[in-house]
């Protein structure tokens, strides 16, 4: 349950301290604004690329295997960055869920960044609760109402790109690197729809080939799906330009409580 472990009580306070600097007063005060060193963008986590230096907080980094959440500064500006990865169980989807609850909450930006081929589907994750911890992340993004802004670096593969990526689940601006592939099903099931299945077919180069045709990044962006085509290295000059951009953005909604959440 906790966010942050730390060695001792100084060292707790101290990340309090830092993590609470990072937040608004409340949801309709402007955004904190903090000096900032620009990173030497380099292959790894894109979080650590693109955040300040020295901005990243990470929460939460005892679950949820490779999938990271942190609070950071981007451009001095905090918000908050999921980077998905590989597939999302239900710690990591629990865990994506609280941090988009607490920027909403706080009006704070949501950047993803999406290299994953889809929630987990296996019967133990299923009995311990996965589908309901994807479903209820799937809810809070769209019921969010901050700026949200995704970039896959790899792949997006079926629920996986309507959570975080589209634009009817509510993202705001949809960016994908340059070879990122984006697809409703694994390219390998696709093809044996798309083409024609013979006995000595090979299944792998078909969905090297249904990549390539129908769900590559610029195939995308040309229908409209995503906003689009990036080279990693300007990624930080397009997030800040977006989150610049949507900084005034406030959503007027109907009278009612709230959604329905899956509990």
């Amino acid at each position: 349950v906790a966010a942050i472990l730390c060695e001792n009580e100084d060292q707790a306070i101290a990340k309090a301290v830092e993590v609470v600097k990072l937040l608004p007063l409340n949801n309709l005060a402007a955004l904190p604004a903090y000096d900032f060193d620009v990173p030497t963008f380099k292959n790894g986590s894109a979080v650590e690329a693109v955040a300040d230096v020295d901005s990243v907080v990470e929460l939460f980094s005892g679950i949820g295997g490779e999938t990271k959440t942190s609070l950071v500064t981007l451009g001095g500006m905090p918000c908050g960055a999921i980077e998905a990865t590989g597939k999302i169980d239900k710690d990591a989807a629990a865990k994506c869920a609280k941090l988009v609850e607490v920027c909403d909450s706080f009006n704070l930006p949501i950047v993803s960044f999406i290299n994953s081929d889809g929630f987990k589907a296996s019967a133990e994750n299923d009995k311990t609760g996965g589908i309901k911890s994807a479903a209820k992340l799937a809810h809070v993004l769209a019921e969010a109402t901050t700026a949200k802004v995704s970039v896959i670096t790899g792949d997006a593969i079926g629920s996986v790109f309507s959570t975080f990526c589209s634009k009817n689940g509510g993202s705001d601006m949809s960016y994908a690197w340059d070879g990122a592939v984006i697809s409703a099903l694994p390219v390998n099931a696709a093809a044996t729809l798309v083409y024609e299945i013979k006995k000595d077919s090979d299944i792998a180069s078909l969905g090297k080939k249904y990549a390539s045709e129908y769900a590559s990044a610029e195939k995308a962006a040309e229908n409209g799906i995503i906003d689009g085509v990036i080279e990693p290295a300007s990624t930080r000059d397009v997030l800040v330009s977006a989150i610049d951009m949507l900084s005034s953005k406030r959503v007027s909604r109907l009278p009612k409580k709230h959604g329905n959440l899956p509990l």
